[in-house]
């Protein structure tokens, strides 16, 4: 193999594996600059077209980004495009547990604030105190699993996936931890993602 055809190879497997990522050949170079070192859209874009060769240094960054070792930016393409799949779904579950991260930033004040909200009431007259249907329900808001309440919702949805409908027999089980496993063991024979290709919603101006 000539160095050109490793570098298109290179190249090539960076765009595959920072599509999978949800960035942008700008929003990859914004993540590599670091330390005063700044790294333009354009280097990225040469790098992907296999015009420039790249850098140790900037491999050890793509890859830090990217979350891929050093040993996958010379994939072949196929084997490049099957990592990208579940790459791009696990950026697709990281932003989620984000998501849940927030909510939990947002529900904790709330939930604090009710609880001294029922230890303040406590030393309150009768007369200023609330009804106690209504300090029982706060009680009964401060003792919510909301826990059950993710797991019972996601044990929802896929029971009513048509694709897991489909194979309800085979799949069927208590928890959806246990679902999920058993349809990762049932061979398929038609793939609907349900969620975009890499490099579907990619929106670089470059290319």
């Amino acid at each position: 193999m000539s160095a050109e055809e490793f570098d298109q190879i290179v190249g090539s497997n960076v765009g595959t594996y920072r599509a999978a990522r949800g960035l942008s050949q700008a929003g990859l170079a914004a993540a590599m600059s670091a330390d005063g070192e700044h790294v333009h859209p354009q280097t990225i874009q040469k790098i992907e077209a296999g015009n420039r060769p790249l850098r140790y240094a900037e491999a050890v960054r793509i890859c830090h980004v990217l979350k891929i070792g050093i040993a996958q930016l010379s994939d072949g393409a196929e084997h490049a495009r099957a990592n990208a799949r579940y790459l791009q779904r696990f950026s697709a579950l990281g932003r989620m547990t984000e998501e849940i991260d927030g909510l939990a930033t947002r529900l904790a004040p709330i939930l604090v604030d009710l609880a001294h909200l029922i230890a303040f009431e406590r030393d309150d007259t009768e007369q200023k105190q609330a009804a106690a249907h209504v300090v029982n329900s706060a009680q009964a808001w401060l003792e919510h699993n909301w826990g059950d309440d993710l797991n019972e919702s996601i044990m929802g949805r896929l029971r009513a996936h048509p694709d897991l409908t489909e194979l309800r027999s085979e799949v069927d089980a208590t928890t959806y931890a246990e679902v999920l496993k058993r349809a990762s063991e049932v061979a398929i024979h038609a793939y609907h993602p349900d969620v975009d290709p890499p490099g579907k919603a990619d929106d670089d101006p470059e290319t």
